[in-house]
């Protein structure tokens, strides 16, 4: 990254089910509260990308970014979400969590890049038009 230069890597993806080959200019990190992902353009899709640093299995060759990379739109742009506690919340559990958001008349606001908001919802377990965000894992029984 630091050299300007693009990567082979060979990547394990869960949105496809499948394991493959693929360029990637990368340019940024990013942390969700669990995995470290890198931001790169993926050379195969044609677009900006986050890939999770412990699926990438082998790296086998690097070469000079192209020179005409498009700008990374959802890394550069920020949003603020608005955060309150649930309404089915009793007082006290309000307060609990208003002392461990930091919020000011009940309402917290959190910046962050576009690119990570799927995360940032997923690590504070909110959901968003009432399905779980990032359903990925399920626990077993005991």
């Amino acid at each position: 990254m630091h050299e300007g230069r693009s990567i082979e890597i060979y990547y394990f993806s869960v949105r496809s089910g499948t394991a493959a080959w693929r360029w990637i200019s990368p340019h940024a990190f990013g942390f969700d509260g669990h995995r470290w992902h890198v931001r790169a353009w993926c050379h195969d899709d044609g677009a900006y990308k986050d890939f999770v640093l412990g699926r990438i299995n082998r790296v086998k060759g690097s070469q000079p970014n192209p020179e005409h990379l498009p700008s990374d739109k959802d890394w550069n742009t920020w949003v603020t979400v608005r955060l309150k506690p649930h309404q089915t919340l009793n007082l006290m559990q309000h307060k609990a969590l208003e002392a461990d958001y930091a919020m000011r008349g009940g309402i917290a606001s959190v910046r962050v890049r576009k690119a990570m908001l799927i995360y940032t919802l997923a690590q504070l377990q909110i959901e968003r038009n009432d399905e779980v965000v990032s359903p990925r894992l399920q626990l077993l029984p005991d």
